[in-house]
């Protein structure tokens, strides 16, 4: 499988760019939002792919980051979600806007996106709730050290990220712990915080 393309945009519509690698062209279906990232010209552009054969054609889906790539693949993995299902998910959000709206449970945000009706909004939300809170956890460079202390910091700023004021985040946290217990792994404090923030 093609895991990654380099080259130059020789052409380029919403959702679409053909990318000439050494003199062959691809086309490569991207997330529209990208569409101001990938101009005609621009050079040495490096997509990730995911590349899916059917018995009448191959279509390839490329994204800026391997994190996107990575939440395509696991939209993909939930029933009822086909690959362009996926990149219409992934074309009217960002990664941290899709993960709030699974952790907020908010249907009326999946319910935006073309071809998603109510029953597979509910199972987008559903199967893809503890891969949000994962998607929350991660955090730039090394990982951090363990331990409660380093989860309750984590866990503020995974709270912060996602719009909650750095003072309410930090309390809904201490909230969840006390609740919790010094032993809570770090997904089931951040899932307990977002209650008590949200609440």
């Amino acid at each position: 499988m093609i895991d990654r393309l380099v080259g130059t945009i020789v052409q380029s519509e919403p959702g679409r760019v053909v990318l000439d690698v050494h003199g062959v062209g691809y086309q490569v279906l991207v997330p529209a939002r990208d569409d101001d990232k990938l101009p005609v010209g621009a050079e040495r552009v490096v997509l990730h792919t995911h590349v899916v054969y059917a018995e009448d054609r191959q279509e390839a889906f490329g994204f800026l980051t391997t994190r996107e790539r990575a939440v395509f693949r696991q939209l993909i993995a939930v029933a009822g979600v086909g690959p362009r299902t996926a990149m219409a998910v992934l074309s009217g959000r960002t990664v941290e806007e899709l993960r709030d709206a699974i952790l907020r449970e908010d249907r009326k945000a999946m319910l935006k996106t073309p071809g998603v009706g109510g029953k597979l909004a509910g199972r987008l939300l559903l199967e893809l709730k503890d891969k949000a809170l994962a998607w929350a956890a991660e955090a730039p460079g090394a990982a951090p050290p363990a331990g409660p202390r380093a989860d309750d910091e984590r866990a503020a700023q995974a709270l912060a990220g996602m719009g909650y004021r750095p003072a309410h985040a930090a309390h809904a946290v201490e909230v969840a712990r006390a609740k919790l217990g010094a032993e809570a792994a770090f997904e089931q404090l951040l899932r307990q915080a977002l209650l008590e923030a949200v609440g």
